[in-house]
């Protein structure tokens, strides 16, 4: 049975939840390939329902500490304040300017 079939009556924010309910129903028959995606996909669902996004900071900086890619977030975070910085070195002030005659007064 196609999931056009199951799912026809549903609207799109609730598609997800009618496929998991035909999945479960013994008298609806997916297709092995359909079976597998849809089943793939409630894995996913799980999985990211386990890892939840940080609240805080101390979330956040626990995540990055834990992350496989922890050296590269890192250097990214580094090289943007060092960037900053430099910038700030180089080009400080550039707006408001203050001529020699009012510095020497």
């Amino acid at each position: 049975m196609s999931v056009c079939l199951v799912c026809l009556s549903v609207c799109l924010s609730s598609e997800m939840s009618c496929l998991m309910e035909a999945l479960q129903d013994k008298r609806v028959r997916l297709q092995p390939e359909c079976k597998k995606r849809l089943q793939d996909r409630i894995d996913m669902w799980s999985y990211a329902a386990k890892v939840a996004p940080a609240e805080g900071f101390s979330d956040l900086a626990m995540q990055v500490m834990t992350s496989p890619s922890k050296n590269y977030i890192l250097t990214v975070i580094g090289a943007g304040v060092a960037l900053l910085f430099l910038m700030g070195l180089l080009c400080g002030r550039f707006t408001k300017r203050v001529t020699q005659e009012l510095k020497d007064r």
